[in-house]
């Protein structure tokens, strides 16, 4: 623990590469934006998913295709089951373990070094009960995992951007560039309900200025600059006629309305 109140972890171990497709895959995996197959992306498992048949009937797996649905479900139980499963990296490493019986699971290996890195890290925070109950690292690392959706550099991320932040419909029909107001409204209610839990902890954990930096990286760099196409596309005046009139518009102007108050 840092004399600022931060936690500090330096690591001079083993290193490896990660390709922005894949960064932007576990960003994803967030669930503010994507692809549907972003386990699939990350290469933590083959496409298709394959299930396995003879799991609790032979030791021989017999693996047959399978769909993203199914697997997200199970992924989402087991994840429950386990204590910690929604705030502690280990937690997911350990339900995905016991899910490598029923599916076939690939380990690459960037994919063994964040393991190793976030259980490492989280092991230190354990010898503190207030941090024990209270760090989530999934909240700490959010600020990054949205400028990674945000700055994409692989043509796939630059359009799963685009499809998030600009009313495709709209456009397609030859009228103006304007945002869309139901995926901003959802990102709204999701980030809402984030800073809502973090809230029910036990200690007030600042951010240290993830979020300064973040928007730093996105209005001042090159990193940004998917992001500011899109801004720049975008029709001013249609976009603030569309955001007083637009049911969809509701939630932002309902949070526009309680800031101002």
């Amino acid at each position: 623990m840092g004399d600022d109140g931060r936690v500090v972890f330096l690591d001079f171990g083993l290193m490896d590469r990660v390709d922005f497709g894949i960064m932007e895959s576990c960003a994803a995996g967030q669930k503010l934006a994507g692809p549907d197959d972003n386990v699939s992306d990350v290469r933590f498992t083959p496409k298709p998913l394959m299930k396995n048949m003879a799991y609790g009937k032979s030791k021989t797996p017999q693996y047959e295709p399978c769909g993203n649905e199914e697997f997200a479900v199970a992924v989402g139980e087991q994840i429950e089951m386990e204590a910690g499963g929604q705030s502690r990296f280990g937690a997911m490493a350990v339900a995905l373990k016991k899910l490598s019986d029923r599916y076939l699971m690939l380990t690459p290996p960037f994919i063994a070094l964040l393991c190793r890195t976030f259980i490492t890290l989280e092991g230190l925070l354990g010898d503190d009960p207030a941090l024990v109950e209270s760090y989530n690292v999934y909240q700490k690392s959010l600020p990054f995992a949205i400028s990674r959706l945000l700055s994409p550099r692989t043509r796939k991320g630059c359009r799963a951007l685009r499809a998030t932040l600009l009313d495709g419909a709209q456009a397609s029909q030859g009228g103006a560039t304007i945002p869309n107001w139901s995926s901003l409204s959802t990102l709204l209610t999701a980030g809402s309900q984030t800073e809502a839990d973090a809230e029910d902890g036990l200690l007030d954990f600042a951010d240290l200025g993830a979020e300064a930096a973040v928007q730093r990286r996105l209005l001042r760099t090159a990193e940004g600059a998917a992001l500011r196409r899109v801004l720049f596309d975008i029709d001013i005046f249609e976009a603030c006629r569309s955001f007083l009139t637009s049911p969809d518009a509701a939630p932002l102007r309902a949070a526009a309305i309680g800031s101002l108050a």
